[in-house]
């Protein structure tokens, strides 16, 4: 059953072992973000041949290695690397190795993934075989159509056959009431997080440090790189003492640095590594 809290949706895929936290993020400049993190068990498939026609996104290997099919092309990233999938692409990834893959990534702008997610893994889930159940899977996949596109059919095999589905399923009463797998009234996506200021005190490395918020509360905190390249450009150092933006993850009390809001004049802790095409 996935969990919806206040700190990220958390959905479990029991025949696979996948699992994602997803939540939703207004950033800076005031786009929604769907942030998510996974993780899948070694030699698992993840999700099948799929297109967002509207978000871009892109993720980091935090361990293990991810594959991925990419319009046609494959590929392999391991531990720290990142993988981009643009709007309109066609692409699967999945878990050819003989660890576990845990994964981090974002999908801007957020629109209705989250929503998609919820509603499929609880079709796949209400089934014992791992085959979902037709006229539940149809409706999912037809509602979202316009925005997430799932290929295990052909697109026209698609738009002629669910309709016809959904009119059956409704004729049976497959969709009375609100406790049918993938119903649109329940799954209603990731909760948002909204961005949270405090001071960097205690620095031990970029996935190990110490936020002071405005409360006087002290979180265990890890640096955005990507984010906060996005943001600054070249970052040379951090300083203890800087004023920092955060985002919770799912689990209560770990933030994500994604901004430096304001640097102190103190000694640098440490400089951000340079990405793999030189730049900071």
């Amino acid at each position: 059953m996935p969990v919806n809290s206040e700190r990220g949706l958390v959905l479990e895929m029991r025949h696979t072992g996948e699992r994602l936290v997803l939540h939703r993020v207004r950033n800076r400049e005031v786009i929604e973000e769907l942030h998510l993190s996974g993780t899948l068990p070694a030699r698992r498939e993840g999700p099948p041949l799929h297109i967002h026609a509207l978000e871009d996104e892109q993720g980091q290997v935090i361990s293990g290695t991810l594959s991925a099919r990419l319009d046609g092309k494959t590929m392999t990233v391991g531990a720290g690397g990142w993988a981009r999938f643009p709007k309109g692409s066609a692409h699967r990834w999945w878990n050819a190795g003989d660890k576990a893959l845990v994964i981090q990534g974002i999908a801007t702008p957020a629109v209705d993934l989250d929503r998609f997610l919820h509603a499929l893994f609880e079709v796949l889930n209400a089934s014992d075989s791992g085959r979902p159940p037709i006229f539940y899977l149809a409706h999912v996949l037809h509602r979202h159509r316009k925005t997430q596109t799932t290929l295990v059919l052909p697109r026209i095999v698609q738009s002629a056959m669910f309709p016809i589905l959904i009119l059956i399923g409704t004729a049976l009463g497959k969709y009375r009431g609100n406790a049918w797998p993938g119903c649109p009234e329940r799954c209603v996506g990731a909760p948002s997080s909204s961005i949270q200021t405090g001071t960097l005190v205690a620095f031990t490395s970029l996935s190990n440090c110490s936020v002071r918020l405005s409360s006087g509360e002290e979180v265990a905190g890890a640096f955005d790189v990507e984010a906060l390249r996005r943001s600054h450009g070249p970052i040379y150092g951090i300083n203890i003492g800087a004023v920092v933006d955060i985002v919770f993850e799912s689990q209560k009390n770990l933030a994500r640095i994604v901004r430096i809001s304001q640097k102190e004049p103190n000694r640098p802790s440490e400089a951000i590594p340079p990405s793999e095409d030189g730049r900071f």
